[in-house]
C-alpha cells in the first residue's frame, strides 16, 4: 500500500486563509468527497427498492435454504460436504446452494419467475417465487430483461429503451433483450456460475414466448428459446465482463444490459470461490495454484478459461493442489456455448471492475507474452476497459482505464483520502496507481492507443450496483457511457464512437485529468487532455492539493 504524509494541514491552509491563492471553487474539494453521498440518500428515500432488499436478501433467503436443502438431499453426501465446504469458505460465506444478503438492484433484474413483473419478490409475486429466488438457484433459467437507458440528457436518471434505443418510451413498450444461465467447468475442475445476454435482435420472430402472452410462463418454451435454430443468423460482437472480489453478477447487471441494449452479447460470470461459482477464498487468490500471474491469481485465470469457452476454445487442465473432497469436474465435458452460431468471434471486447479490472489487464499481459497460463494462445480481443483497477501490462489492444477521483481507499467502500491506495507495484486501485500505469504504457514502444477517464466524485465501489453503498448519481451512466463508445469504437470500428469516447461529458473529475492517446505510445501524437484539471481534491497528495488550491494543478497531458 502506498501511503502518504496527511494533507490536514494543507486543507486547513487553503480553506482558512484568506489571502491564499485558489482554484477556480474554493469549496470544491468538500463538495466533490460528499457526492457519493447521493447514494444511500436516493436508496432510502425509495422505500420500493429498501423493500426489495430486505425480501430478496433476507426474508426470502430463509425459504430458499430450505427448499434448496430438500432439493440436494439426494445428492452425493461427498458433493454435499463439497458444498457446504465451499460456500462456508467462499470469499463471502453465503449458505450451500444459494445467495442470502444483497440481492442487487431490482431495476435491473430480468423477469426471472416470467410474472411479467420485474425485480419482485416472493411476498408479492402470485407464485410466492420472486425472481432473486428464481436467479440464484440450481436451473439453468431463461428470461427477459429490459434494455437500460442511462443518458446524460436525462441527468443519469434510469430510463428503459424501446428496441430501436429511444430512451423516453413509456415503461411497458421497453426493449427486451434475453438473458440465459449457463454453467462452465474451468480449468481447475471447478464449476462456474455464468449469464448470457442477449440482444433481441438476435432471435426469429416467435423464437421466445411474447412477453405476458400464451405460453410466457411456460418453461418448455423458454427452453427452447436459445438454441441455434431459434436465431436469425445476424452475428454479433461479443463482450466479457468480469466481477469484482467478493462482488455477485448482480452486482453488474446494468453494465451488461447496457452493453446488450448497445448490440453485444455479452458473458457475465462469478470467478471461483465467490458468488454461485464452486470454490473458496483459496480459489479466488489461487494459492494452491503452482504459478500465479497476479495477487488474485484465481481470477486471472478464470478469465482465460472464460473466454476460450466463449469463442469456442477448448478449456484444458491445469494444476491445482487445493483439498477438495469431491472430484474436480473434467472442461472437456463442458456444453458448448449456445450462442456460438451468432457470436463473431473476431470482434470480442473485454472489461470488469476491480479485481475484474486487474484480470482484464492480465489478459491483455497474456495476450502480449503470447500465451496463457496453460501455454497456448489465447483468443485474441480488440479492446479492453478496465474499470478501477490496475495492473502493469502490454497496450497490444486499445486500453481504456475507467475510475473516480476518490478510487483508492483501503476501505474500498469510502472515499480515498489523501493520496493513499490500496496497491502495490502497479497492482491495485486508485487515480494514481492507475495513472502509473498508464504513463508507463505510454513509455513503451507498443501501438495499441490509451484512454483515461476519472469520474468525478466516485469511490472505488461507484460501478459496483449493491445500493445503498456509496455511489454518485452519475457513476453508472458515465462509466456505461464511455465503456460503450471505447467498444462501438475498437470493437465494432465505428467513427462517430471514437469521437464519443473523447468528449468531455459534465462529471469528469475537474481535479484529476482525462486523457487520450489516441495512436497509442508508438505513434506521434501526444496524450491530450480530455479535460484540464482546474480544481482540487482531497484524495490529491499535499504537493498536487497545494498547488490545485494555489491555481497551478499538476497534469502531463497536452491541453
Amino acid at each position: 500500500m502506498r501511503r502518504r504524509i496527511p494533507v490536514f494541514f494543507v486543507v486547513a491552509l487553503a480553506l482558512l486563509v484568506p489571502s491564499f491563492a485558489r482554484a477556480n471553487d474554493p469549496t470544491y474539494p468538500i463538495t466533490s468527497v460528499t457526492d457519493s453521498f447521493a447514494g444511500p440518500v436516493n436508496s432510502f428515500q425509495d422505500p420500493a427498492g429498501g423493500t426489495y432488499s430486505i425480501e430478496a436478501g433476507f426474508i426470502d433467503g430463509v425459504n430458499r435454504i430450505l427448499q434448496q436443502a430438500q432439493l440436494h438431499a439426494g445428492d452425493d453426501p461427498t458433493q454435499q460436504i463439497q458444498a457446504l465446504y465451499d460456500s462456508l469458505t467462499h470469499i463471502r460465506p453465503d449458505p450451500p446452494y444459494t445467495h442470502l444478503m444483497d440481492a442487487g438492484d431490482p431495476r435491473y433484474s430480468p423477469d426471472w419467475n416470467h410474472d411479467g413483473v420485474f425485480g419482485d419478490t416472493a411476498e408479492t409475486a402470485p407464485s410466492k417465487v420472486g425472481d432473486f429466488d428464481v436467479d440464484v438457484d440450481s436451473v439453468h433459467d431463461t428470461a427477459y430483461f429490459r434494455y437500460p437507458c442511462l443518458s446524460p440528457k436525462y441527468a443519469w436518471a434510469l430510463r428503459y429503451a424501446n428496441a430501436s434505443g429511444t430512451c423516453d418510451m413509456p415503461v411497458k413498450h421497453v426493449g427486451l433483450g434475453v438473458v440465459r444461465e449457463v454453467s462452465v467447468v474451468n480449468s481447475r475442475g471447478l464449476m462456474l456460475d455464468a449469464t448470457l445476454w442477449i440482444p433481441a435482435g438476435a432471435f426469429k420472430p416467435g423464437a421466445c414466448p411474447a412477453f405476458d402472452g400464451a405460453g410466457y410462463a411456460s418453461r418448455a418454451r423458454w427452453e427452447s428459446c436459445v438454441r441455434s435454430s431459434s436465431f436469425n443468423g445476424k452475428r454479433f460482437p461479443g463482450v466479457i465482463f468480469n466481477d469484482g472480489l467478493a462482488s455477485i453478477q448482480q452486482h453488474y447487471y446494468w453494465i451488461a444490459e447496457l452493453l446488450a441494449a448497445h448490440g453485444y452479447i455479452v458473458l457475465t460470470y462469478d470467478p471461483a470461490g465467490q458468488g454461485r461459482s464452486e470454490g473458496n477464498a483459496a480459489d479466488v487468490l489461487g494459492l494452491t495454484m503452482p504459478t500465479r500471474q497476479c495477487q488474485l491469481a484465481g481470477s486471472c485465470v478464470d478469465v482465460q478459461d472464460m473466454a476460450r469457452w466463449f469463442t469456442g476454445r477448448t478449456i484444458k487442465p491445469i494444476a491445482d493442489s487445493g483439498m477438495r473432497f469431491a472430484p474436480r469436474k473434467d472442461p472437456a465435458k463442458n456444453a458448448p456455448d449456445p450462442v456460438l452460431p451468432i457470436l463473431d468471434t473476431s470482434r470480442i471486447g473485454m472489461t470488469g471492475h476491480s479485481m475484474g479490472a486487474i484480470a482484464t489487464l492480465s489478459y491483455v499481459r497474456a495476450l502480449g507474452e503470447g500465451k496463457g497460463l496453460d501455454g497456448r494462445p489465447l483468443p485474441w480481443i480488440r479492446a479492453a476497459s478496465p474499470l478501477e483497477g490496475s495492473l502493469s501490462s502490454h497496450a497490444v489492444v486499445p486500453i481504456q482505464f475507467v475510475t473516480g477521483d476518490y478510487d483508492g481507499s483501503p476501505t474500498t467502500v469510502t472515499p480515498g483520502l489523501f493520496g493513499v491506495e490500496l496497491s502495490q507495484n502497479g497492482e491495485g486501485i486508485g487515480y494514481y496507481t492507475i495513472k502509473g500505469v498508464y504513463d508507463s504504457l505510454r513509455a513503451t514502444k507498443e501501438r495499441a492507443a490509451l484512454s483515461l477517464i476519472v469520474v468525478e466524485g466516485a469511490s472505488h465501489e461507484d460501478f459496483a450496483d449493491q445500493p445503498p453503498i456509496l455511489q454518485t448519481p452519475w457513476s453508472l451512466g458515465m462509466a456505461g457511457w464511455y465503456t460503450t463508445a471505447w467498444f462501438d469504437c475498437w470493437v465494432k470500428g465505428q467513427a462517430s464512437a471514437c469521437e464519443r469516447a473523447r468528449t468531455p461529458l459534465p462529471h469528469l473529475s475537474k481535479a484529476f485529468a482525462s486523457e487520450q492517446d489516441a495512436d497509442g505510445p508508438i505513434g506521434p501524437l501526444p496524450s491530450r487532455c480530455i479535460v484540464v484539471p482546474t480544481e482540487a481534491s482531497l484524495n490529491q497528495t499535499p504537493p498536487e492539493f497545494s498547488a490545485a488550491e494555489g491555481g497551478k494543478p499538476v497534469y502531463n497531458c497536452k491541453p
